[in-house]
């Protein structure tokens, strides 16, 4: 059976105390919540082992498939570990820890979902090393915190929106092709640079 994931609740008024509690028994095999997702050990997003769920944030278990924006309210890749995204994926509030990375493997595209305040779709304190495509959905918030990085290896590719603290690091592996038309951190580029136009910003040194 397909299930469907909510990641608000739901409200109905007006209705009957019997009705409803006969529509929550009907619905119980159907509709999942969305739950946090944290990772257990190193190794590919699409892999459920990699994964542990919890509905609280405190219990967790091992995971029944890898998390995707439908079916989590957080996603979080602890120190240490190591999380590769080797498929296309739509995401939001995830948060790398400082000591762990995420790569976004060639070929594939790691989009950021728009989300409300105060809650931020990518949020890094540890080491984001993109071959592939970090894309912004309108709406998306991607916050590279202090002592963060960003190693950039992809070809041609755009580097994505992101609020910028100081001391984030932006390693530039590939010139990218767009994107480096915002407020930036402490840059450090390993190639020539190819001409540009826009207006970049450095505010670190």
């Amino acid at each position: 059976m397909k299930q469907i994931y909510f990641k608000l609740p739901y409200l109905v008024v007006g209705l009957g105390k019997k009705f409803l509690f006969a529509a929550f028994v009907l619905l119980l095999p159907i509709f999942t919540l969305a739950q946090h997702y944290r990772s257990k050990t190193s190794g590919n997003w699409n892999n459920k082992t990699t994964w542990q769920v919890s509905a609280n944030g405190t219990t967790w278990t091992d995971a029944a498939t890898h998390p995707i924006h439908s079916n989590s309210s957080q996603i979080t890749i602890r120190s240490t570990h190591t999380i590769n995204a080797n498929v296309n994926l739509d995401i939001d509030q995830v948060l790398v820890e400082s000591g762990a990375k995420l790569e976004v493997s060639s070929g594939t595209t790691f989009r950021l979902k728009s989300v409300k305040a105060p809650s931020i779709s990518l949020q890094v304190f540890g080491i984001v090393e993109n071959s592939g495509t970090i894309s912004n959905e309108s709406g998306s918030v991607m916050l590279m915190d202090d002592r963060s990085e960003l190693v950039f290896n992809q070809d041609n590719g755009v580097l994505p929106l992101a609020k910028w603290a100081a001391t984030a690091k932006l390693t530039i592996n590939r010139w990218p092709s767009g994107g480096l038309d915002q407020e930036l951190g402490h840059v450090v580029s390993k190639v020539a640079p190819n001409s540009f136009t826009g207006n970049t910003t450095v505010k670190g040194n």
